[in-house]
């Protein structure tokens, strides 16, 4: 190992893949807590862009291998014996034991001291939850081996792909615990999911499943009435602040949640959420762990999955899988397409690319192309066109998940700003429509929750003349009908001809056309093009360089968290 001089750390810091709040986290170290060991300094900067990656720690022994590049010098990383060296005498690395901001465990997992804390909490909850001694009368049997797994606990996991029935098992459950509720009151029950867009999702879910309930219509009257809520709502959110009204000492006053899209769920907000749950309170949590993962630190629905594995895990009688698929049949190419994608199977893949389907359509795209196709726009143009046919904005809204265009970025000349961009340039051209005004039958999505106007990140709407030729933005609302907002009270939007990946996630479309750039990125990857095959319903549609293509399925989010280690060591009480 050299030594790393203060020149080499200023250089090393100004080039990528660091941020100024990485460097403002070195300098934090260097001038509040007399940090002057350059390398801890480093590696610090380093931990928090791991964090900025989804990474609850920094591995030392391998520190994402752009640390040696950063350093463009001749400067070999210290080996694990030194840094074990330097925690005793430095004053901003210590143990889980001392308040140091740096915690190093294992000889290699350098954490930022939050996310230490975010992990051992969560982990320690989990224990907690599942230990607690039951205190309801003995269970009736439902019938169900899975229901009544379910009700003689206080927390489990279902988990499977899309269609395969999550929300109808969770339903049949709901209908369980009211069976079984011996209280006077009647339970308090809520489900929720941390997207508005997922939360309207799995309302509509709900309403749709309960159509098909072996029930009474009071119960179904009662379950409809179950609310809906982000979980940010439920915790009530904070301006401004990373704290929640929910926590620790004033818990959520419910009985049973079901939280859909877990997958979605980054470590700090889990733990806030088991934070602010009562002991009482029995927890189910749905999602697919192949989908993308959170996009803050952590992959908790996974690590709960691998922990649950293990016959000796607390976790192991706690965890259902569904594996059968109501959406498709299994001749469906686009089925076989989402298969291809989550197992990485690329000699499938290859094999679907060249197949002509009546569901799957594929567009090769050259090496190198930096324009887009005109065929994609005329998508979007279309889309538009059919979106105008409806008599009302409440039948538009209704059909604007008939079709939609998807693209892992907002950036570059593959992603959505761009062709949403070209669409409405191409639209207002054709029309001779005024650029600064806003364009009937337009398709937008919310970038930011406004809980006054009770919008939502990811809600999708319409810009529609009402009679009177003024054009609004209408939205869905909470209970199916279409509210009207005025353009100058929108929270931040854009233009949805086209949206991110991320943003369709907990979304499904009769028609979807996947748009992957000609160049690859270290950000596609295996869960990504499942999760974009998987929003399709009846027609998938692929514009991409096979080999872009086929790198990207075989690269799978690795994230560095060590929470399914932490509950598989926690015992049984």
């Amino acid at each position: 190992m050299t030594r790393l001089d203060k020149s080499d750390l200023r250089k090393a810091l100004a080039d990528l893949p660091f941020t100024a709040a990485d460097r403002a986290v070195a300098r934090h170290l260097q001038n509040h807590r007399n940090e002057s060991n350059t390398w801890i300094l480093f590696a610090a900067a380093l931990a928090h862009a791991a964090a900025r990656e989804g990474h609850a720690y920094l591995d030392l022994a391998d520190p994402q291998n752009y640390a040696r590049c950063s350093l463009r010098s001749s400067h070999f990383w210290p080996e694990l014996e030194y840094w074990k060296r330097w925690r005793k005498g430095s004053s901003s690395l210590g143990n889980a034991d001392d308040i140091a901001p740096l915690v190093l465990e294992n000889e290699n997992a350098l954490y930022l001291r939050k996310y230490f804390n975010h992990e051992c909490a969560l982990a320690k909850l989990l224990t907690g939850k599942m230990n607690e001694i039951e205190k309801r009368a003995p269970l009736v049997s439902s019938g169900e081996a899975v229901i009544d797994q379910a009700l003689a606990t206080s927390f489990f996991v279902i988990t499977g792909g899309p269609g395969t029935g999550k929300t109808t098992l969770a339903l049949r459950y709901l209908d369980a615990f009211l069976d079984q509720w011996t209280q006077v009151l009647p339970p308090r029950i809520a489900a929720v999911a941390p997207t508005g867009k997922a939360a309207a999702r799995l309302e509509e879910t709900i309403r749709n499943g309960i159509e098909r309930l072996d029930s009474s219509e009071e119960r179904k009257a009662l379950l409809a009435a179950t609310p809906c809520l982000t979980i940010h709502r439920l915790l009530g959110v904070l301006p401004h602040r990373a704290s929640f009204r929910k926590d620790e000492r004033r818990k959520v006053d419910y009985d049973l949640l079901v939280i859909d899209e877990s997958s979605m769920i980054d470590l700090p907000l889990m733990r806030r959420l088991f934070e602010a749950t009562p002991e009482n309170c029995s927890l189910m949590l749905m999602g697919d762990k192949d989908q993308l993962a959170s996009v803050d630190v952590g992959t908790v629905l996974h690590d709960l999955l691998k922990a649950g594995e293990i016959e000796s895990s607390l976790l192991s009688k706690r965890i259902h899988k569904l594996t059968k698929t109501y959406r498709f049949s299994e001749n469906s190419t686009i089925y076989r397409c989402c298969e291809a994608a989550r197992n990485g199977d690329l000699a499938g893949l290859q094999k679907l690319l060249a197949e002509t389907c009546d569901d799957f359509s594929f567009f090769p795209v050259k090496e190198g192309e930096r324009k887009l196709s005109n065929r994609l726009i005329e998508k979007a143009i279309t889309r538009r066109k059919s979106l105008l046919e409806c008599g009302s904005a409440q039948d538009a809204l209704q059909a604007i998940t008939a079709s939609t265009i998807l693209a892992p970025t907002r950036v570059g000349p593959f992603g959505t700003y761009a062709i949403n961009a070209e669409s409405m340039r191409r639209i207002q051209e054709n029309e001779h429509l005024d650029p600064d005004q806003p364009v009937h039958g337009c398709p937008i999505i919310v970038l930011e929750n406004n809980y006054e106007l009770e919008l939502f990140n990811g809600d999708l709407g319409i810009l529609w003349a009402d009679e009177e030729k003024r054009i609004h933005a209408w939205f869905n609302s909470s209970d199916g009908r279409c509210k009207k907002v005025r353009l100058s009270e929108l929270p931040r939007h854009e233009t949805a001809f086209a949206l991110t990946i991320h943003k369709s996630q907990g979304s499904e479309f009769d028609e979807t056309i996947v748009v992957l750039s000609p160049n690859d990125s270290g950000n596609l990857t295996r869960e990504l093009i499942y999760t974009a095959f998987s929003r399709a319903k009846t027609k998938l549609e692929l514009h991409a360089y096979p080999k872009v293509l086929e790198t990207a399925i075989q690269r799978q989010v690795k994230r560095a968290t060590l929470l399914e280690e932490r509950i598989l060591a926690n015992k049984r009480t």
